[in-house]
């Protein structure tokens, strides 16, 4: 395992944030899913694939066999229903039934590196496949590894219930279609609650995802859990530009430093993570 290497994972709900976090970040390498949607959100909506494009991409490694194939796992487990195919240098999964890929770096020797990745995924590239031999995909994850759950409830995950948490009408639901409307406003204003609604009720397998990593980080000495419960800087609360939003950043940037003062033990991990943060002066 690649000890003097470090990588964040990003994960939360729909709107929370967690491309906003990356802005705060000091890292080597960043590994983002490119979504397949209708349009782009805006012109620097880099991570846009066409669904011509999934089309291709599929036909080149299910048809044409252009990359070997490491695994493949389509099945619900635990209560988290997982589709994805790991090849060399790719990884295709579903979010919520829309296809996503992950196009992997050739060259992995990064010291810092962060990726956003839907945490169902996520935990089945750590703890069901990671058995069987992932490739670079396995190398993106060799590294000291800190998870970290963007919360925006009041409570840990490990108090939210499923049925509650995927009611648009709930307490904990209303939370959900809060973020996504203040989301939608900046990025997506023809979206429509009921768009919302569709990923508040399909939240239940990415709640149980968080607790099993969770749980899993107990026992793993390679991984450290981080839950930043009441987020409060989820996406549609940051101002477009401007010394407002700078503050904004530098605020979120001491939230994490202040949470990992609190929640990592050890000095020496603690401050590797922070070796993965900007500095303040660095906030521009």
């Amino acid at each position: 395992m690649g000890r003097d290497k470090a990588g964040i994972a990003i994960i939360g709900p729909s709107g929370v944030g967690k491309g906003i976090v990356d802005q705060v970040l000091s890292v080597d390498l960043r590994v983002d899913p490119h979504r397949v949607r209708g349009n782009p959100r805006d012109e620097t909506d880099i991570f846009y694939l066409s669904r011509d494009a999934y089309d291709w991409v599929l036909h080149l490694l299910e048809r044409q066999r252009v990359l070997p194939e490491r695994a493949r796992l389509d099945r619900s487990a635990q209560g988290v229903a997982v589709r994805l195919a790991v090849y060399d240098s790719v990884v295709t999964f579903y979010v919520r039934d829309d296809p996503q890929v992950l196009f992997l770096p050739s060259d992995l020797s990064a010291r810092r590196r962060k990726v956003e990745i839907y945490a169902p995924v996520l935990r089945a590239l750590l703890h069901d496949l990671a058995p069987v031999g992932l490739g670079p995909a396995g190398q993106l994850l060799d590294c000291t590894l800190f998870i970290v759950l963007l919360n925006p409830w009041d409570r840990t995950a490990a108090d939210v219930d499923g049925g509650q948490a995927s009611d648009p009408g709930s307490d904990d639901g209303v939370v959900l279609m809060r973020i996504q409307r203040e989301r939608d406003a900046v990025y997506n204003p023809a979206e429509t609650d009921e768009g919302r609604s569709k990923r508040v009720k399909r939240v239940r397998d990415e709640l149980v995802a968080w607790k099993l990593l969770a749980k899993d980080a107990s026992s793993r000495p390679d991984v450290t859990f981080l839950e930043m419960v009441g987020w409060r800087y989820t996406e549609g609360s940051f101002p477009p530009s401007g010394e407002a939003r700078k503050q904004r950043l530098r605020g979120m940037l001491g939230y994490l430093k202040d949470a990992a003062r609190k929640q990592i033990v050890n000095p020496q991990r603690a401050e590797l993570f922070r070796s993965c943060l900007k500095g303040e002066d660095e906030i521009t």
